[in-house]
């Protein structure tokens, strides 16, 4: 990883632990719904937040190759031997 790639993986690294807080404040499906003043059911603040992070999340693994459709397109240099210095008849 470049010196240039840290910012942008700390900032994965960012989403991913707030997502993991916002989750855990989420424990049951009721916790996921807000009730409108008019009594209307609704997507709860918390729950979108959460989804937002976790489109944030998807996204940023995708661009370090975190994700199994992005690690099968990861190109990987052609590694080479190394000199065993002598030993390679043992």
């Amino acid at each position: 990883m470049s010196l240039l790639d840290t910012a942008a993986f700390a900032a994965h690294c960012d989403s991913m632990g707030k997502f993991e807080e916002v989750t855990r404040k989420l424990k049951t499906l009721d916790d996921m719904m807000d009730t409108t003043p008019n009594g209307l059911q609704i997507q709860s603040a918390l729950f979108t937040i959460r989804n937002k992070l976790w489109d944030q999340v998807l996204k940023s693994a995708s661009e370090f190759g975190l994700t199994p459709a992005a690690a099968s397109r990861v190109k990987a240099p052609e590694q080479k031997q190394m000199s065993l210095g002598g030993f390679e008849d043992l």
